[in-house]
């Protein structure tokens, strides 16, 4: 067998395995950041920084297709990337040539901005706390575990863009259908604090560097038989959230954070709904009035006891 033939399967072969073991990786927390190994060059991204409300049709970046979620999709996305590298590596090797540092992926390295870059938003802005954000994005946090636990997702939407929203359902619905829960206990913030601020066409744009604990494992909704994970076991996450907010909206005081009353039309409204107006039919969650999640990131996981 030729030399460059033999690189080909032995490339091929390796893509098979990874993509084996990937596959048996249980993932856990709301969204699958978390699971059965610690990691510290990041996971999965949802939803898209530049992703217009309602309309989003790109991907916690461009990592993560909108139109897949958590099971089969996930592993598709996984065997065509790892086959993709394997040709690369057959490419280079053909050619004689070692990948260039600028053809390396950058990994999930969070860039913090330097210097007073809210500076813009707060002129623009002057009712805007970066410490009432963060603290907001950790009760976020815990809310979203929450839901996640017992498998009711809907009062998340108004928290999240609609594509992002969908993505977390599907994979919820998926362990429904399982007869799963996923336990997400003992959670703790530990850290919230906004890295950077940009614009994109239409959106203010915030990405926060979020780090939290939690404990996560699943059961058997039948029989409370722990399948896999361990409840005494602590992971230590590392997030970066990408928020969200049509461009010259203004921050109108704490009162609009519990949406008592529609943003638009202002009927009486729970925070418990859905987030959209039974009155004028509004989505609270359409970035028309407040900061929404369009893209999480896994960063690291490190566990502990």
């Amino acid at each position: 067998m030729k030399k460059g033939k033999l690189q080909w399967l032995l490339a091929v072969v390796l893509a098979a395995i990874l993509v084996m073991t990937l596959a048996g990786v249980s993932l856990a927390d709301a969204g699958g950041f978390s699971g059965s190994s610690d990691y510290g060059g990041g996971s999965s991204d949802w939803g898209s920084s530049s992703s217009d409300w309602g309309s989003s049709s790109s991907d916690w970046g461009s990592d993560y297709d909108s139109d897949s979620d958590g099971g089969g999709g996930g592993l598709i996305a996984i065997v065509v990337m790892v086959l993709m590298v394997a040709v690369f590596i057959f490419n280079s090797r053909k050619k004689g040539a070692k990948p260039s540092a600028a053809s390396q992926p950058a990994g999930a390295r969070v860039v913090e901005m330097t210097g007073d870059f809210l500076k813009p938003l707060r002129e623009a802005d002057p009712n805007f706390s970066a410490e009432a954000q963060q603290e907001r994005v950790g009760n976020m946090y815990v809310q979203m575990q929450n839901a996640w636990q017992e498998k009711q997702w809907e009062p998340i939407r108004m928290l999240m863009t609609d594509t992002l929203f969908n993505q977390f359902n599907r994979q919820l619905n998926e362990l429904i259908r399982l007869k799963q829960t996923n336990h997400v206990e003992r959670i703790a913030v530990l850290e919230s604090r906004i890295v950077g601020y940009n614009q994109d066409d239409t959106n203010d744009v915030l990405r926060i560097l979020l780090k939290t604990r939690i404990v996560d494992y699943y059961t058997d909704d039948s029989t409370g038989k722990v399948l896999r994970g361990d409840p005494n076991k602590e992971l230590f996450m590392t997030y970066e959230w990408t928020l969200i907010r049509r461009k010259g909206v203004k921050t109108q005081g704490t009162a609009q954070r519990s949406y008592q009353h529609c943003p638009a039309c202002g009927a009486p409204m729970n925070i418990n709904q859905s987030g959209k107006c039974e009155y004028c039919g509004g989505i609270v969650s359409s970035g028309e009035y407040d900061w929404v999640i369009s893209a999480i990131r896994g960063v690291s996981q490190q566990s502990g006891r």
